[in-house]
């Protein structure tokens, strides 16, 4: 039996309580929600089916790959994205439900970027940069971010949407995309369903987003020094280039972007005393990530290895027993990663991916040994229990939020 429309107080599923409509579209709306089990605030997002047909467009976003999306997004975990918490569907629409955040969406004046300077602009370009960049790693190309599936703090803290929505609620606004995605949406198969394809969509995108947050740059930004001056027009250009018909002509791919507006950050002074991190023996080893990059993945052996984080952040997360990323722990410049191996070199408990360009220091088996026998033996066999106790724990942790139903 067909449902009737959406209207007024409705429980979608028995479960999701519609409270606010947010975001009305042409084939699908953004409604605001409350999950009467997990009695929190939730975001619904919908998408008419079958859209296709309804447009007599050449876009087809296809159940299967829709289906697909909804089994990647809902096993990657990362701090900054708002978490898939369910997919559903209807005879009529598509469903699905995600983390609310109060942060501001980009288009709609964030107070940090209304009040703050090209620093915190750049700031948080670079932070979404980052974010996009990590889904790239973890395989999701074509993220589908645009300024309104952004959403920044009083603080320049930022969230975004997980693909799954972004790229429902695009489809939903199609043919209002513009002309350059809409190209792009039609140019494969199907929807996102081109490499490609997808890797032109988050370069266009990235444009539109930066183009976005040069608005809030006051006029008389210029006037306060030589650097802010050519980093201002350097983002005039970067705009310019990414709207290009084909932006790879300047930039071989996203990294390239993001490493242009680091030194931007950088040549403005964007980091604080906290970024620039700590710093190990300088004759020590080094390894470089970039965001998204992994560190160690579980299972892996040990080698007797853990690393100083220097600059840059680190997110530990497991594997639970569905395949799904369970959080478990966020590093930051001065914390110890996999410091256990060190006790034991018993196989990693989990993976440890860079949230964004990391610099560590290798701590070597051979170093701790040195720090180790020169302390008490009572205290090498307390520490010996502690790690055999943190690995149960960490073990138990990832059960219980694989049976809840939670990542983070």
């Amino acid at each position: 039996m067909t449902k009737p429309p959406i209207s007024g107080p409705q429980i979608l599923f028995g479960r999701y309580r519609i409270t606010a409509t947010m975001a009305p579209a042409t084939y699908g709306t953004v409604y605001l929600g409350y999950d009467l089990v997990r009695e929190a605030a939730v975001t619904i997002t919908t998408l008419k089916k079958p859209k296709s047909a309804a447009t007599k467009s050449k876009l087809t976003y296809s159940p299967q790959k829709i289906s697909g999306d909804a089994g990647q997004s809902t096993k990657l975990s990362h701090p900054n994205i708002l978490d898939v918490l369910d997919y559903l569907e209807d005879e009529e629409q598509y469903y699905v439900i995600s983390d609310y955040t109060e942060y501001t969406p980009l288009n709609k004046t964030p107070t940090a970027l209304s009040r703050g300077g090209l620093p915190v602009i750049l700031t948080v370009f670079v932070n979404i940069l980052h974010v996009i960049q990590y889904m790239n790693k973890s395989g999701i190309f074509g993220c589908a971010l645009r300024p309104y599936n952004v959403f920044v703090s009083s603080t320049g803290d930022i969230k975004v949407d997980n693909s799954l929505t972004a790229r429902m609620r695009l489809v939903a606004t199609y043919p209002d995309v513009g002309k350059r995605a809409a190209e792009i949406l039609t140019s494969g198969l199907r929807a996102f369903g081109d490499t490609d394809a997808n890797k032109l969509l988050d370069m266009v995108f990235i444009g539109e987003i930066l183009q976005t947050l040069a608005c809030f740059v006051r006029p008389n930004a210029m006037e306060k020094n030589d650097q802010v001056a050519t980093a201002t027009a350097r983002i005039a250009a970067m705009i310019q280039s990414l709207d290009n018909a084909n932006p790879f002509r300047v930039y071989s791919n996203l990294d390239a972007v993001a490493e242009e507006v680091v030194q931007l950050a950088e040549l403005v002074q964007c980091e604080d005393d906290e970024k620039k991190g700590v710093r190990f023996q300088a004759d020590t080893n080094k390894r470089l990530l970039s965001a998204g990059d992994v560190l160690f993945r579980e299972g892996d052996a040990p080698n007797f290895e853990a690393f100083l984080l220097e600059r840059g952040t680190v997110q530990i997360i497991k594997t639970g027993p569905d395949g799904k990323e369970l959080y478990l722990d966020i590093s930051k410049p001065g914390d110890i990663i996999g410091e256990m191996a060190l006790i034991d070199n018993q196989p990693r408990m989990a993976s440890a991916r860079a949230i964004e360009p990391c610099s560590l220091a290798v701590i070597t088996g051979a170093q701790f040994k040195t720090l180790m026998e020169s302390s008490n033996p009572i205290a090498r066999k307390v520490i010996q229990v502690l790690v055999k106790r943190l690995r149960y724990q960490a073990g138990e942790i990832a059960r219980l939020k694989s049976l809840l139903g939670v990542s983070k």
